[in-house]
């Protein structure tokens, strides 16, 4: 999709609100990478344009789900578009898609934009999602990774009936798997970084208990108010992922908390990267 005209051809080819989204997005982003990569080289350019249209052939595939799911509706999209909050958010997200080559961050701007539009000007959401524009474009992969990661520990939980301990073992199994690449490097550079960005904030020294919250992620309230867990902590630990997840955890997590920045990338990246779609967070 290096092509502009393959945009406006799939534009055309959408019809409805999101054929006029792709249409007036391309024609933004077209003048604003002009005008922001004026002076760099002819090749850092084309890379520029390619790498943006990229991006907003996701983004208007995005929009048009929602479109059609009926998620937002025509005059949602077209008084986004004419907000100029939402042309902001537009702005930074094209001109730091067009500044980089991992598909992954596209995504994750791409699903970014698409979701504003579910939120009025003003709400938290609206606001947060400008900053998150930026910490996407100047996070590293594995410390978006990290991000994902503390979504599920810190704001993610089971929601059906409690499960079994040994259902529950295998859930977090399957679950936190695909994380474990986060502890190759590991330092608290990363923390640090993403503190600097607005994502979390890190106080060293916290003695906050990994199989505690765990133990509320899986469990009922007994009759007598007391909460029974169904966690084996023991067992859990002992394993290669209770290993893992304890090490990142008494060696900083312990003492990191996501902020509004850090709750809405976290969510996107743990459902980037295990295929599960969360509900929406409340976003006054």
């Amino acid at each position: 999709m290096s092509d502009p005209l393959s945009l406006v051809a799939l534009g055309a080819a959408l019809g409805g609100a999101a054929g006029k989204f792709t249409e007036k997005a391309w024609d933004l982003g077209e003048r604003w990478l002009k005008t922001y990569f004026a002076n760099h080289g002819k090749k850092a350019q084309l890379k520029a344009k390619e790498n943006s249209l990229e991006f907003l052939k996701e983004l208007v595939e995005r929009v048009k789900k929602l479109e059609d799911d009926h998620v937002v509706n025509k005059r949602e999209i077209e008084h986004a578009m004419d907000h100029p909050e939402f042309s902001v958010l537009l702005q930074k997200s094209i001109l730091n898609s067009a500044q980089t080559g991992n598909a992954g961050k596209r995504s994750l701007l791409s699903r970014l934009v698409a979701e504003r539009l579910k939120y009025p000007s003003e709400s938290t959401y609206s606001l947060a999602s400008k900053m998150a524009s930026d910490a996407i474009a100047n996070s590293t992969p594995r410390q978006l990774r990290i991000l994902g990661l503390l979504s599920f520990l810190q704001e993610l939980r089971w929601t059906g009936d409690p499960l079994s301990i040994n259902m529950y073992q295998k859930f977090l199994e399957k679950t936190l798997s695909p994380f474990s690449k986060t502890a190759d490097d590991f330092n608290e550079k990363d923390l640090l970084h993403l503190e600097a960005l607005s994502c979390i904030t890190y106080q060293r020294g916290s003695e906050r208990s990994l199989g505690v919250l765990l133990s509320m992620k899986n469990g009922r309230i007994e009759k007598d108010g007391d909460w029974e867990a169904r966690f084996d902590e023991q067992e859990f630990n002992d394993s290669e992922l209770g290993t893992w997840l304890n090490y990142l955890w008494n060696e900083a997590l312990a003492g990191v908390y996501l902020t509004s920045v850090g709750s809405i990338i976290g969510k996107f990246v743990f459902d980037e990267i295990t295929g599960i779609t969360t509900k929406d967070a409340e976003w006054s």
